[in-house]
Formats: structure tokens, C-alpha cells, sequence
């Protein structure tokens, strides 16, 4: 890692990318997005393999020009080799939803919807998508690929044995559309090279009907890395990791289905590590609270806290609404865009990073605890009627 005392300034280029729909989308009904059906390249978030460091907090994909700019909150370290590092991923992903009743297209400042890691190790969901039932009973085509995302927000996708994760042909009758289609088995591998295999407890079906963008599968199963680490899953959440030796970290969790949130991360050592939401702080206001352990058992505190864009933008930046924004895409609405983000992260003593956006929300300025500073220069790059699109999608 770099001395951060010296300012220090990292740029990269927005890159423009138009991505054909029709070869990723297999519905035809309203909603598409060119993520449904599985993660194209040109969107990977994280920090893929090939993916060049610029220092120990980001990381720059020479392929699509993304930043992913991660802070590390807390490592969970037991017997063995066996390890999880809590961390704090701040990277921004547009997307366009396309509407063919339009047709009409809207920006969309959310990734994918489905499970989050949060502050946990990671989150394994899947993405089924068909073509629907025909008029009468039929064949229809479908498909179903898993995505395991690590704490960090890399994505690593997994495809079955039986078919790769190409398109499957299934029986279809309107009656009953919720019928299972063609079988998955229950083994899934990566086709990267990477050697990661999920075994699901269950076999997996595709989805013959997706009226409105993908299905989304939380199984259950385990998934095995190359190492010999392996990760229990259970409903899409990771609830233990354990080394070839048997040394494991154990997860705790509070919500249901889609809004899962780790809560406690014990180790092989029954050291825990405590998360807390929305907590209300005396002194820092609402914020998440890491709690662990330190020197002489002396309880130590992180505090992530969040706020609105409009009081976390950097000089010179204003909010703006989404015609402004995308003003070349038809279904951009006149409302600002306004989430929240993080806006500070403060240590347990009393130092603190501090996080400035612009008005797309891209992070633009971190202040560093040391007084030096991490600042991001985001270059627009103009072409023909997507000049004003900032990030890949159709």
C-alpha cells in the first residue's frame, strides 16, 4: 500500500459500451436488462481476475474501465488457513431497463436485485430466464446460470455440467407454467479457470415461465474452491467456511429471504465479531456498528455511516434529475437522483475516512485519517446519441 500522508490522484475513463439486448435477454416481456440472464463482461463489478491495483483500497478493470474502491473493515482469523475479511465496497453500476411497449428506457441506479453481502463472506443466487409458455402446450427454451458474490462485490459465475449453462429446451403448457423444466443437475462449475464447484443439496430446474425479468434462486449446497476451503450455503448465504483442516468461521444472520444481514461472525477460536444496523449513536447519529475485541479484550467499535447524496457531494457538484442525467434516454424521469450512500467511516480511535460522490453518485474523493486523500477524475466519453450515457448497458 502506498504512504497515504501524500495526496494522491487515480483516473480512469467512463467507457462507452453499446451491448446488443438479444443475445442476453431471452423474455420478451417489459423490464429487460442486460444483466438478467447473467453478468456481461462490460458490467463485471469487483475486482476480477486481470482487474490492475492502483493501491491496498482500489482496484481498476482494464476491460471496462470500472473502479472498485473497497475498504477493509475487519479480519476474522482463526486456526489454519482459513480467514474472512469484512469489507466495505463502494463502486457504482448503471444499468438501462428497456421497455418494448414503448419502447421506452430507464436508468437504473441499482445492481441487480437479489441477495447483497453486506458485511458478510458473500452471497450464491441464481438467474433463470425463458422465453415463456406458448399459446398452447409447447416448447419453450430456457436457462439457468449461479453467481456466488464475494464480500467485496466480484462476481464469479458458475454453470452447470449438464449443458454449460446454454439455452435448454423445455415442455411448456400454459396450465400450468410453474411446472418444472429441464433438470440442471446439481453440479455447477466455473468456466474461468478459477475451479470453484457448488453442489446443490437438490437438483436444480429451470424456470419455464419469467414474465417480467429473471427468477431469482436462493439453494442451497456447498460451494468448494480449489484450496480445499469450502463454504456451506444455505437459502443463497454463506452460514460457515471451513479450511481442508476442519478450522472453521461460523455465520449468524437476522432477516428474511432477500434481506439477509450478517450479524456475528464467530471463529475456530470462538472469538466473535458483532454487526449492528441502524444503530443509534449519541454521538456519531444512525449508523452500522462493527464490534469486536482488541488488545487486553478492550471492546473496539467501527461506525459506517450513510446519508443522503445531496450532503455528500463534492464541490462544485449539485444534484441533478434523470433527464439531466441520461437526457438521450426516453423513460429518464424528472426526479433528482438523491440515494443514500456512505459518507463516513469512523475507527475505533476516533479517526476517520471520508467519502465524496458527484451528482451520478461515482465516488470522487476519499479523505484518508493519515490527511492525505484518494481523488478520482471521471472523464465523460461522447458518441453520437448515447453521449451522455455513463456506464454500459441496453
Amino acid at each position: 500500500m502506498p504512504n497515504p500522508a501524500t495526496p494522491r490522484t487515480s483516473c480512469y475513463l467512463r467507457l462507452l459500451v453499446v451491448v446488443a439486448l438479444a443475445p442476453l435477454m431471452l423474455s420478451q416481456a417489459a423490464g429487460q436488462n442486460a444483466v438478467d440472464a447473467t453478468t456481461p463482461p462490460g458490467q463485471s463489478p469487483g475486482a476480477p481476475a486481470g482487474s490492475y491495483p492502483l493501491s491496498g483500497f482500489d482496484n481498476v478493470n482494464l476491460f471496462n474501465g470500472h473502479l472498485n474502491f473497497r475498504l477493509p473493515l475487519v479480519k476474522v482469523n482463526g486456526r489454519g488457513g482459513v480467514s474472512f475479511a469484512s469489507a466495505l465496497p463502494i463502486e457504482q453500476r448503471w444499468t438501462v431497463d428497456h421497455d418494448s411497449a414503448g419502447p421506452y428506457h430507464f436508468p437504473n441506479y441499482n445492481w441487480w436485485t437479489g441477495l447483497r453481502p453486506g458485511y458478510g463472506p458473500g452471497v450464491l443466487q441464481g438467474r433463470q430466464m425463458s422465453e415463456g409458455c406458448p399459446e398452447g402446450p409447447g416448447n419453450t427454451e430456457g436457462t439457468t446460470r449461479l453467481t456466488f458474490t464475494a464480500s467485496d462485490g466480484t462476481e464469479c459465475e458458475l454453470r452447470d455440467q449438464i449443458y454449460g449453462g446454454q439455452r435448454a429446451s423445455s415442455f411448456c403448457n400454459p396450465s400450468d407454467p410453474q411446472a418444472p423444466g429441464t433438470s440442471r443437475g446439481t453440479t455447477f462449475v466455473t468456466p474461468d479457470g478459477s475451479s470453484a464447484t457448488f453442489i446443490s443439496d437438490s437438483t436444480i430446474y429451470d424456470h419455464n415461465y419469467t414474465p417480467s425479468g429473471p427468477k431469482i434462486i436462493t439453494p442451497s449446497g456447498f460451494l468448494m474452491l480449489r484450496d480445499g476451503t469450502r463454504y456451506r450455503i444455505d437459502t443463497g448465504i454463506v452460514t460457515w467456511i471451513r479450511d481442508r483442516n476442519g478450522n472453521k468461521i461460523s455465520f449468524t444472520y437476522t432477516g428474511s429471504y432477500m434481506d439477509q444481514r450478517v450479524t456475528s461472525a464467530t471463529d475456530s477460536l470462538n472469538r466473535q465479531i458483532t454487526f449492528q444496523y441502524n444503530f443509534s449513536d449519541p454521538t456519531y447519529g444512525v449508523c452500522d456498528r462493527i464490534i469486536f475485541k482488541g488488545f487486553g479484550g478492550t471492546q473496539r467499535i467501527i461506525r459506517i455511516v450513510r446519508a443522503s447524496l445531496s450532503n455528500a457531494l463534492i464541490a462544485g457538484e449539485s444534484l441533478a434529475t434523470y433527464q439531466s442525467l441520461f437526457p438521450n434516454l426516453s423513460g429518464s424521469s424528472s426526479t433528482n437522483h438523491n440515494p443514500d450512500v456512505v459518507s463516513f467511516v469512523w475507527l475505533p480511535d476516533g479517526r476517520n475516512y471520508q467519502f465524496r460522490y458527484n451528482r451520478y453518485g461515482e465516488l470522487c474523493r476519499v479523505d484518508l485519517p493519515t490527511g492525505g486523500r484518494f481523488e478520482y477524475s471521471w472523464t465523460q466519453f461522447s458518441q453520437g446519441m448515447a453521449s451522455n450515457l455513463r456506464s454500459i448497458g441496453a
